[in-house]
């Protein structure tokens, strides 16, 4: 028959127990490092990433800009043209 003795030794047992789980499962410095290096190559990479793609975008925003003044002025050639016949 289990009494109050054994019952808080059963008790005891599996507190133990799950408080040397909890601890066994938790990361060790060498992981936290890890993953921190991990973290901080990525946040590089896509810095990197946006900065390239930022570059890009101006300069396609540029030749939009550029053709469409060159169009525009074309446009107009065209239309003083018409105009003059």
């Amino acid at each position: 028959m289990i009494n109050l003795t054994n019952s808080l030794q059963i008790l005891t047992l599996f507190v133990m127990s799950t408080v040397l789980m909890v601890i066994w499962s938790l990361p060790s410095a060498a992981d936290l490092q890890a993953t921190n290096s991990r973290v901080s190559e990525l946040e590089l990479r896509q810095t990197n990433s946006l900065v390239y793609l930022e570059g890009r975008h101006n300069s396609l925003e540029a030749k939009v800009i550029d053709l469409s003044n060159s169009t525009g002025r074309r446009l107009d050639r065209l239309e003083a043209r018409t105009k003059q016949k």
